[in-house]
């Protein structure tokens, strides 16, 4: 019986070990996925501030990177410097 029990309770600690385990991962795939998504939110910030049509309002740009829409736009060779 007490065999039985050391047992069980070593399958339990196993168990939760791999619980916790799962979690730690889970938790910091969360946080890359976050950080990555802050990141290209920046990026198409920074995009749509730097491409500008002719008229000088923002080309829209996706969040895959391609405009929204085509038209003859215009970039400033200073503000790709930059």
């Amino acid at each position: 019986m007490q065999t039985e029990v050391s047992l069980a309770q070593r399958r339990l600690t196993e168990s939760e070990e791999k619980l916790r385990s799962r979690e730690r991962t889970m938790n910091q795939a969360l946080e890359d996925c976050k950080r990555d998504t802050k990141r290209m939110e920046e990026s198409k910030q920074l995009l749509q501030s730097r491409v500008r049509c002719k008229s000088g309002t923002p080309k829209f740009i996706s969040a895959s990177g391609s405009p929204t829409y085509w038209i003859e736009y215009e970039v400033k060779s200073a503000e790709l410097e930059s």
